[in-house]
């Protein structure tokens, strides 16, 4: 017998993580839906399961009156898995940016850019006037902001995808109760600005909150206020507009 059958077989050991050089990429398993039959269908009853969980409590919270932002966080991220789950958050653009919203720092993503291009748009329309634009400005970009500002997509896609699930949500149907919501929901965003990844004609940056209970615009128009703020790359204020609800 040869002296290199006698050899035993050396163990092979991974390494761990925190030896991992720092521009090493991280191995990331990809786990795909299984194939065979039997586990397609396990985790078809799994991924059932989820959902009716997630619809469960979603019904559980609006039975109760929603006046937290600490609700309407939770909200929108058991809203967004839903979608998630059932691959459907396209269908949902306006929706699921908002869930996205809810949970980060700041958004640069494809859907905020187009958010911010809505507003430069329109503060192209003051930049050039309609007479020296040769008649051509695009006077829609109103509507759009108009639609955008007042969160109207935001509200009926909510009620259709909670429509589609059976979830009661009578809360966001009366317009008192989606003005509370709304209202704690730029609570939780009014530090979470939209920022352009890429340069842009006048807006880099946009922002939202809702006016203070206090203030003498509130008291005047008796109901909630927004304030939506569009700035250039050096921190200029272009212009805002403050929606009613």
């Amino acid at each position: 017998m040869s002296p290199s059958a006698n050899k035993k077989p050396q163990p092979c050991y991974a390494a761990p993580e925190c030896f991992r050089h720092p521009t090493q990429p991280r191995q990331r398993t990809v786990r795909p839906r299984p194939e065979n039959p039997a586990h397609r269908c396990q985790w078809v009853i799994i991924t059932f399961q989820m959902k009716d969980d997630i619809r469960t409590k979603l019904a559980k919270e609006f039975k109760e009156r929603i006046y937290t932002e600490r609700q309407v966080v939770y909200i929108l991220v058991e809203t967004r898995k839903l979608m998630e789950l059932d691959e459907i958050k396209d269908h949902f653009d306006v929706l699921t940016f908002c869930c996205n919203w809810a949970v980060h720092a700041k958004l640069q993503g494809p859907f905020a850019q187009k958010v911010i291009a809505i507003f430069d748009d329109y503060q192209d329309l003051f930049a050039m006037p309609f007479a020296t634009a040769g008649g051509k400005s695009d006077l829609s970009v109103v509507s759009r902001l108009t639609e955008l500002t007042s969160h109207l997509t935001f509200r009926q896609q909510l009620l259709d995808l909670y429509a589609t699930y059976n979830i009661d949500c009578e809360q966001l149907v009366d317009d008192a109760a989606w003005a509370d919501f709304i209202e704690l929901f730029c609570g939780v965003i009014q530090d979470c600005p939209l920022r352009a990844t890429a340069k842009t004609k006048h807006v880099s940056k946009v922002l939202v909150r809702a006016v203070p209970p206090q203030s003498s615009l509130r008291k005047v128009a008796g109901k909630l206020v927004l304030e939506w703020t569009w700035q250039d790359s050096a921190g200029n204020i272009l212009g805002q507009t403050t929606p009613f609800f």
